[in-house]
């Protein structure tokens, strides 16, 4: 049970001390140069030695969280490998003077961690800390079970952990199972979850599809390493996690005039060439007015393939709780585009993955002719096509591959499509009109396409 530590049975001072050697040696985190930290919090979870002490600390006007790993001087730790140095100083509590360090860091003390938030004993044999992320640091115990702590406490990550229990309470079954949930008080500390084996980034398998494609050759259907099995059965992962998200948070009527206006201010802003372009106010124009109804729910936000995973057992959503989108629940604007993390239609988030499969045959083509990679890039505002600024000379043998990455994309975007249409369900969020379903979708992919291109260049 976990007992908080009054300052008479610890010094709150020291405690601010070993938070601020914490803080100075994270990698990437700002020097402790940003104040004194004032510890809010300091619970002991796991008594004795080697112990572990609990702390939430404000510092530079953040939450930092360090679980702290005590041991006797002298005693001999067993840190894990890539851990670079955790000991912060030495403690004092009421058994009396310990060394204090980063308690991920070390075998037991992690182990101890471990079992102190999910509540059960572990048996696992060995145990390794990935490279840490902005916010949290995860410790993987016989690649079975991650336990993630989160070091940098934001309501982003506070609303991520929310959206995964949610989501797992909704049935959705495409996320890393969650073991707990790991919080006190307001404070949303971490969680234990299972870890997926054998993953493989959506990225890496459509982009190796398509290398597959043009070394070969061949139609499409033919060609060694066909993506279009692996984008319907994602488009079918896409459907459900709609499904959950309008379980959990429920639906609205959307607003076809402010999503057209929205999307119509995101080119002004990001392409502003494009926004007198006939096509694009064609189709921001119809969105506008279109005659049917439209759905909107809490979409993903931005969900492209670097976002899911493929695994023996299928597809799964890899979120985390870094970056800079807004997550479901958070305000709108929240987000680097405009309309990410909002109320909006479902079809969004399937324009933005219908975007991804178009950039990666575009990054495809491109590396073909490095000399030429700076000037291919998706075509704003023309969904399904892979464009490239090439000059007259262009080798015919670059033409044929952008023809057959064209193929490429518009294979798995039917793919995706039908896999996202067939949930049963689904017909219930998305508008029964052909004519509406194009035109919402090449919308919200004009916003990604020139959102895209503003933050990163893609």
């Amino acid at each position: 049970m976990a007992v908080a530590v009054t300052s008479g049975v610890t010094d709150r001072a020291a405690l601010a001390r070993l938070v601020a050697a914490y803080v100075a040696r994270r990698p990437g985190w700002a020097p402790a140069a940003a104040g004194t930290p004032r510890v809010l919090d300091a619970v002991s979870l796991v008594a004795g030695r080697p112990g572990v002490l609990d702390v939430v600390a404000a510092l530079g006007g953040e939450q930092v969280h360090v679980a702290l790993g005590l041991r006797p001087l002298g005693d001999e730790a067993r840190f894990l490998q890539g851990t670079d140095d955790p000991v912060l100083g030495l403690c004092e509590d009421a058994d009396g003077l310990a060394v204090a360090f980063d308690a991920t860091g070390d075998e037991h003390t992690a182990t101890a961690l471990l079992e102190a938030v999910a509540g059960m004993p572990t048996s696992a044999s060995w145990a390794h800390r990935a490279p840490p992320t902005e916010t949290s640091v995860t410790v993987a115990f016989d690649d079975l079970i991650g336990l993630t702590v989160f070091d940098r406490l934001t309501e982003g990550g506070a609303r991520w952990m929310s959206l995964v229990q949610s989501l797992d309470d909704a049935g959705f079954g495409h996320l890393p199972a969650p073991v707990a949930f790991w919080r006190r008080g307001p404070y949303h500390l971490g969680l234990v979850r299972e870890i997926l084996p054998a993953a493989t980034s959506g990225w890496a398998v459509a982009l190796g599809s398509v290398r597959d494609l043009l070394v070969s050759g061949a139609a499409p259907e033919e060609a060694p390493g066909d993506f279009a099995t692996e984008a319907e059965r994602l488009g079918t992962m896409v459907a459900r996690l709609h499904l959950a998200l309008e379980r959990v948070y429920g639906r609205r009527h959307g607003d076809v005039a402010a999503w057209s206006a929205a999307v119509a201010a995101s080119v002004r802003t990001g392409a502003p060439h494009l926004a007198e372009r006939d096509d694009v106010r064609r189709v921001l124009d119809d969105l506008a007015t279109l005659p049917v109804p439209c759905l909107a729910i809490e979409t993903h936000g931005d969900l492209h393939l670097g976002r899911v995973v493929r695994t023996d057992r299928g597809w799964f959503l890899a979120d985390g709780p870094d970056g800079d989108r807004a997550w479901p629940g958070a305000a709108p604007g929240a987000a680097a585009g405009v309309l990410a993390g909002t109320f909006r239609s479902p079809l969004a988030d399937v324009a933005d993955m219908l975007w991804s499969f178009g950039h990666a045959a575009a990054v495809a083509v491109a590396e073909q002719a490095p000399a030429d990679a700076d000037v291919v890039q998706r075509a704003p505002g023309a969904p399904g096509s892979v464009a490239a600024v090439a000059g007259a000379d262009a080798a015919a043998a670059r033409l044929a591959a952008r023809r057959l990455a064209d193929a490429w994309e518009r294979r798995n975007r039917r793919a995706f499509i039908g896999g996202y249409l067939a949930v049963p369900g689904i017909g219930g969020l998305v508008p029964p009109v052909r004519h509406a379903l194009r035109t919402v979708t090449s919308a919200f992919e004009l916003e990604q396409s020139v959102r895209r291109s503003r933050t990163t260049g893609a």
